[in-house]
């Protein structure tokens, strides 16, 4: 009946994500691989040293069943072309996200769902990075410049409330004269990615302020930091205090 059709289509789904994953894994051994996500176990003659590696990688997913283990806050946009794992090739289990529009830390710990993400990370996880990543074409950003060509619509009030937490941001940008701001225009971006840049410094700087995170950082035991994805090019930049240059990994 229907249950039993819908039972086959999610297995279908299923595999077809597993096959995927494991293509992105490892191509040469996918087949394998996709055997191994798919029964949730890998098989038991590969449990053993010198293990294929995309097994030893679902092996190592395993383990995170009993308790996270992510090293990086990483709070981003909920824009639906932002995958983080896949921007930061980095795995399940990798990275502790936090996602709202505008990739937004409001001053003051205003918002109760921003600051407990930030408890937990520092507290629990005891991360040793928080990244803070924007991106180009940010609908949040252009709404903040009036460029959105939105209409009036039910429940822009929420909208405009969570936005007014980004306005330190727009009083930075200073109409393109934050130096961050001309050093993107340098480099061909427009005003609404000049301010999303912008945007990403002032969050960074926010962080650098916050009760849990000022010390650790202070100290060099929490990094800080500001990404900017161009989605056109998927160039990921470094923005810093004044200044947007290309991201290395190893800085």
């Amino acid at each position: 009946g229907a249950e039993q059709r819908l039972r086959q289509r999610a297995q279908s789904c299923h595999r077809y994500r597993a096959v995927i994953e494991a293509q992105r894994l490892d191509p040469a051994h996918h087949v394998v691989v996709a055997v191994a996500l798919v029964d949730h176990q890998p098989p038991i003659e590969v449990a053993g040293e010198g293990v294929p590696g995309p097994i030893a990688v679902i092996l190592q997913h395993v383990e995170l069943a009993e308790s996270p283990q992510a090293e990086t806050l990483f709070i981003t946009c909920t824009d639906s072309r932002i995958i983080p794992n896949a921007l930061t090739c980095s795995g399940p289990g990798d990275m502790f996200t936090l996602r709202n529009i505008g990739n937004l830390v409001p001053s003051g710990q205003l918002d109760s769902s921003v600051e407990a993400a930030i408890a937990y990370a520092v507290d629990r996880l005891e991360v040793c990075s928080i990244v803070v990543c924007g991106h180009s074409g940010c609908s949040a950003m252009a709404e903040l410049l009036g460029e959105s060509g939105a209409t009036n619509d039910a429940g822009d009030e929420h909208l405009a409330a969570w936005l007014a937490h980004a306005q330190p941001a727009v009083a930075a940008f200073d109409s393109g004269r934050h130096p961050i701001a001309q050093a993107a225009a340098a480099k061909d971006f427009d005003p609404v990615d000049q301010l999303g840049m912008v945007n990403v410094a002032v969050q960074v700087e926010t962080l650098m302020n916050h009760p849990l995170v000022s010390t650790l950082h202070d100290t060099g035991q929490l990094k800080v930091i500001g990404l900017f994805y161009d989605i056109s090019t998927a160039r990921v930049l470094h923005v810093r205090s004044g200044s947007v240059d290309e991201f290395h990994p190893e800085e």
